[in-house]
């Protein structure tokens, strides 16, 4: 009988407690998402075939915010994206821990030039994506607009960070 006391007041704790400690220390989705966003920018893509494209980009420009860059998001713009920014050319290696979007890699050169796209990533990986050239940027856009867009190797990224070609 004393034992029969002591779940039911288990129970009655558990189920007082537990709503009050869900909103104490778990913070809501847009919350988690607000807290990770940077500032957006015009990003313009022409295409192989000569298309204009218009993003409005995140800037991953230091180490802190490219360590994070789109992890814990659940939604992604379509015309939306994080590119990340080093000041010289040099081998990439990124991967998808805690991403739970699949995305689309452009890796791309100091003219602006994509070199190398990795389409589809798998959320959560940990396999390691290679840039295979040296890059001083990549943009990360949500799964299949590369394709869906018309963006392949040779496309041209228009933003202050690249400079003209020689």
């Amino acid at each position: 009988m004393a034992r029969l006391r002591l779940i039911t007041i288990f129970i009655v704790l558990h189920q007082i407690a537990a709503p009050v400690y869900a909103k104490t220390t778990a913070p809501t989705e847009p919350q988690v998402e607000q807290a990770q966003k940077l500032p957006l920018e015009p990003l313009t893509i022409i295409t192989t075939q000569g298309q204009t494209l218009h993003f409005k980009v995140e800037i991953a420009a230091n180490a802190e915010d490219q360590s994070k860059g789109l992890m814990h998001r659940q939604t992604l713009a379509r015309d939306g994206g994080m590119l990340f920014l080093w000041p010289e050319e040099r081998p990439v290696s990124m991967w998808m821990k805690n991403t739970y979007l699949s995305l689309d890699m452009l890796f791309i050169n100091r003219r602006g030039e994509v070199v190398h796209i990795a389409p589809h990533t798998t959320p959560l990986s940990e396999t390691i994506i290679d840039s295979q050239f040296p890059v001083s940027a990549v943009l990360e856009l949500a799964a299949g607009t590369a394709a869906d867009s018309g963006i392949a190797v040779g496309s041209r990224l228009l933003h202050p960070h690249f400079k003209a070609a020689p």
